[in-house]
């Protein structure tokens, strides 16, 4: 269950968090998840997981910005 609910439909991150395996972005999770005010989405978002990235839904979004 999310503890916040936007009210805005196009809200962007104020920041993103990257690392390889085994380099404590789970810990940081974690630790980011006790803030009241910090709204953690799910663990993976899986940007780069496909072969052709002109197909990820989201491409459009970046490449015309």
């Amino acid at each position: 269950m999310n503890k916040w609910i936007a009210t805005e439909t196009n809200l962007l991150p104020n920041f993103t968090i990257g690392g390889a395996m085994k380099s404590g972005t789970s810990a940081k999770h974690r630790i980011l998840m006790q803030h009241p005010k910090v709204f953690i989405p799910k663990k993976e978002a899986g940007f780069f997981d496909i072969d052709n990235i002109l197909e990820h839904s989201d491409f459009n979004f970046f490449y015309l910005q």
